[in-house]
């Protein structure tokens, strides 16, 4: 590793914390709601494999570093970087079986609402609480 591309990897890594530092993080809202129905089943997920992620970057980021020249060889740099890691993680990912339920609740308002639940065990009648973080909508127990 040259000390060029060192001194760019290290400052990408500092402007990448300086920048998710400043996002102010969404409103929380909590409300409760009543579980009306339950359907059990699968779902299928894939797992990447991280390792072999950060492995895939270092070696597009070096593949990256010998082409170009001056801002076009920082630019391959972090292309062969980022293409790197997103073949490395394919290799060796996981197909996973998720137990899931879905949940069918009633708002206070009268609303229906469908949620998907992994690993869940919820039963209708049940009082739930949701919790909103932007779009995300996480269930749990009062």
């Amino acid at each position: 590793m040259t000390p060029r591309f060192l001194r760019l990897f290290v400052l990408g890594a500092v402007l990448t914390a300086t920048l998710t530092a400043c996002v102010t993080p969404p409103p929380v809202n909590r409300f409760y709601a009543v579980v009306q129905n339950v359907r059990d089943t699968d779902r299928i997920e894939t797992e990447s494999n991280k390792t072999n992620a950060v492995l895939g970057g270092l070696a597009g980021a070096a593949a990256g570093s010998q082409m170009g020249k001056g801002r076009g060889k920082t630019a391959m740099t972090l292309l062969g970087g980022a293409a790197g890691a997103a073949v490395g993680s394919q290799i060796n990912a996981q197909q996973v079986h998720v137990r899931v339920q879905v949940l069918t609740v009633q708002l206070p308002q009268g609303q229906l609402m469908d949620l998907e639940v992994a690993n869940g065990q919820f039963q209708p009648g049940q009082s739930v609480m949701l919790k909103q973080v932007g779009q995300q909508i996480s269930v749990d127990l009062p």
